[in-house]
């Protein structure tokens, strides 16, 4: 139960740190630049760093999952056509 609610509470801190992230960019995104060494241009270019490194490692995570699963679905599908089903291995009374 209590792998439950920290796989929980990761999702929802990922969640928040990536909308934290588009605001931040949409709020700051036209600001008035000081130059060279703008200190909002610099943090806009972190986050952007940050969030593709997110979006990288979430993308990489879904992938992994629907593999597993058409993995676990194909084996699935194939072990009736392995092992050849019949009435005897289904208890399948044969009586008229």
């Amino acid at each position: 139960m209590m792998k439950r609610y920290i796989t929980i509470l990761i999702a929802f801190s990922v969640t928040f740190v990536l909308f934290y992230f588009v605001t931040f960019t949409a709020t700051h995104e036209f600001h008035d630049c000081t130059g060279a060494d703008c200190t909002i241009c610099h943090e806009l270019q972190l986050m952007n760093q940050i969030e593709k490194l997110l979006q990288g490692m979430l993308t990489t995570i879904v992938f992994g999952i629907v593999l597993l699963i058409v993995k676990r679905i194909h084996i699935d599908d194939s072990y009736g056509y392995i092992l050849k089903r019949n009435p005897i291995d289904d208890k399948v009374r044969m009586d008229d």
